[in-house]
């Protein structure tokens, strides 16, 4: 073997070491880099839940001569006061509205609410009905309408 060859050896021998040593470096420091520097404390007393009307089971149900209706059951009401109902077709603004008094009373009974009959179904696609209570918007409920009467 020539010296030029032995000399590239023992240059390419002595790099390995320093290379695997980087290489484990970068792994080791790499996963500590995304971890975060800061975890806020997690406070004594937490601040109370805002009191708001709950639903435990939103639904759309077919009555008779298949026309929709929204089914809902409250899990909270703690002030009682009206919940709008919106109808929307598959494209353009509200065609419908209505509303539900709701309170104590209504806590876990279904309360239905049909599709109005002056409105005509005769767009087929995504309807929607959209729950509004005391200013806030609840719950949007999607479903796919054919064109009928």
């Amino acid at each position: 073997m020539s010296r030029d060859a032995f000399a590239r050896t023992r240059r390419g021998t002595r790099r390995r070491p320093l290379r695997t040593a980087l290489a484990a470096a970068w792994l080791l420091l790499a996963p500590v880099a995304c971890t975060p520097l800061y975890l806020p404390p997690v406070p004594d007393r937490l601040p109370p839940l805002e009191e708001r009307l709950r639903l435990r089971d939103v639904r759309i149900d077919r009555l008779d001569q298949d026309r929709p209706a929204l089914v809902l059951v409250p899990r909270e009401v703690p002030t009682p006061g009206w919940m709008a109902v919106l109808w929307y077709p598959p494209t353009g603004a509200a065609v419908a509205e209505d509303s539900v008094w709701l309170d104590e009373d209504r806590v876990g009974h279904a309360v239905r609410v049909p599709f109005p009959d002056h409105v005509a179904r005769d767009r087929s696609g995504r309807w929607r009905a959209v729950l509004t209570f005391d200013g806030r918007v609840l719950r949007q409920v999607e479903w796919q309408e054919p064109a009928g009467p």
